[in-house]
Order: C-alpha cells, then sequence, then structure tokens
C-alpha cells in the first residue's frame, strides 16, 4: 500500500539519446510543457487573426443599453453600478478589438461560407489537400505515441524489478530473488508503479518491495513513466482531433461534389462547428 498521495511535484527530465525506443529529448518537453501537437505544425494550420482580418466589424466601447434616466438610477449606488459596468465594457471591446482569435486557417469562416455557396473552387480544393494533410500528420504522430507507450511500460516494469544476480550480486540479493520464485517477495506491478508517482515518499514505497530499485534507477523509471502518460494522453487529445478532421473532411468533400443544396444552413453550421472543435483540440496547451 502507497504511504500517501501527497506528491507535490515531478519534474521531467530528458532520457537517453536521439533515435532510443525510450528517449525523452528537450523538444518533446517542451511540446508537451506548451501544445503537445506542436511536432504536427502548429504555424501551418492555426494562425491568429485580428477582427479587421476576420472581416468583423469593431466592438463598441459603450454600454448597448442607457438607464441613466430611470428614475432608480440616481442612487449612489446605481451610479457606481452603472459606470463600473461602462468600463468593463471599454476594457472588453479594448481586449476583442486589439486581440487575435486563434483560427484554423484552411477553413475561415468566410471560407465556409463561399464553399456552402458553390464559389471558390480553387480554395475548397486547397482546403481538402490541407485537411487530409493534417489527418496523415495526426495518424502518424499517434503511431509514434503508442510504440512509446508499447515500449515504455514493460521497460518500465522490468527496470523496477532488476536485481543483480551476477555483477554486484551478494548472498542477500540471491536470497531475494528466490524468495520471489518461492511467492515470499512480489514483483512490482505496473499499477503500483505509477500510483507511486503520486506519493511523497516514493522511495520507501518502492523500495520495501524491491530493496535494490536505487533511488538513481527510480528517478529514471519516473522519467519514462511520466512520459508514457504523457504520450497517451496526446494519443487521446488526436483521437478527438481526428474525428472532428475526419468529419470536416466528409463536409467538405460533400461541397466540392456539389451534393448538398446551395447555401444550405445546416451544412454551413457543421463547418464552422468542425472547425470550431478542430481549432481547440489543436490548440489544447497547457501553461
Amino acid at each position: 500500500m502507497l504511504s500517501d498521495f501527497m506528491c507535490e511535484q515531478r519534474e521531467l527530465r530528458t532520457v537517453g539519446k536521439a533515435g532510443e525506443p525510450i528517449a525523452i529529448d528537450e523538444d518533446l518537453i517542451n511540446a508537451f510543457s506548451s501544445f503537445p501537437l506542436k511536432p504536427v505544425g502548429l504555424d501551418s494550420y492555426i494562425g491568429y487573426l485580428s477582427r479587421l482580418e476576420l472581416n468583423r466589424e469593431p466592438v463598441s466601447d459603450h454600454l448597448p443599453f442607457d438607464v441613466s434616466k430611470h428614475s432608480q438610477a440616481h442612487s449612489e449606488v446605481a451610479i457606481s453600478m452603472i459606470q463600473r459596468l461602462q468600463a468593463d465594457m471599454r476594457i472588453y471591446a479594448d481586449l476583442v478589438n486589439h486581440g487575435r482569435t486563434p483560427k484554423f486557417v484552411p477553413v475561415l469562416d468566410d471560407h465556409a461560407k463561399a464553399f456552402v455557396e458553390h464559389t471558390n473552387p480553387e480554395t475548397l480544393d486547397k482546403a481538402i489537400a490541407d485537411v487530409q494533410k493534417l489527418i496523415e500528420l495526426l495518424l502518424k504522430l499517434r503511431a509514434q505515441d503508442m510504440e512509446y507507450v508499447g515500449k515504455s511500460i514493460p521497460y518500465a516494469v522490468e527496470y523496477a524489478n532488476a536485481v543483480p544476480t551476477s555483477e554486484n550480486a551478494t548472498t542477500d540479493s540471491h536470497r531475494y530473488v528466490l524468495k520471489r520464485f518461492c511467492g515470499m517477495e512480489t514483483f512490482i506491478w505496473l499499477d503500483y508503479l505509477i500510483g507511486s508517482l503520486l506519493s511523497s515518499k516514493s522511495s520507501y514505497d518502492l523500495q520495501k518491495l524491491n530493496p535494490y530499485f536505487t533511488n538513481d534507477k527510480i528517478g529514471h523509471v519516473y522519467d519514462v513513466l511520466v512520459a508514457m502518460i504523457l504520450h497517451s494522453n496526446r494519443a487521446g487529445q488526436i483521437n478527438r482531433a481526428m474525428l472532428d478532421a475526419r468529419d470536416l473532411l466528409g463536409l467538405l468533400q460533400s461541397a466540392k461534389a456539389k451534393t448538398t443544396q446551395k447555401g444550405d444552413p445546416a451544412i454551413l453550421a457543421g463547418l464552422i462547428q468542425k472547425v470550431w472543435y478542430l481549432h481547440l483540440y489543436y490548440t489544447l496547451h497547457y501553461s
């Protein structure tokens, strides 16, 4: 049983060299600590656009209503509340008018309208090609993630249960291995190993099961396990992104084939919704 679940933090460090099965380099750490899907190429698909670039009117910094002449609006409290609302409106307008919104560049709102109206076929063809390429990149990245998960789990479990039996072996280590064989000592299993990441006394919790699992080895295994968890999480993120990417591709191909009614509002809403979900999953990040 684990001592507690009070660990405050775990630091992820580089492991091995590039090309090794369980390697963790700085680029991978930077991606996992910011934008997990960065390896796909964020700049190629996500753009941060101003309201002008999105062909949207600027937001007014005035309240859309005026209650200043109301009979109940002349008290000190009412005047203070109105002034605060006006100040909040100015702040909001400034943020929106001078801020930039992340957008899925291959299919902007204006593009979606043109696709539904069966116009701008060149941009539609490019959008289809871009989404197809994105799906290919996501599949490739997911395959890499799942390969890491598949290799890191047996590696971590074997490493955690290692006991010297030849070099640096002692009578005690041989005795310990024999006790394992007889069922008098246990192996460290995966659930326990992952759960110990949350323990503030993780070294004690692991070494009471394997006294030959040194602190240095524990730190190494933890780096691999944390990377495995992050790879697994990203694979789930990719699955959700791919679901919407494939739905978006289907809608774009329907627009190209003109199998939908011209100007169909349902198709337009579907395109905008799928693009919104896709950019949401794509820009999901940690800060």
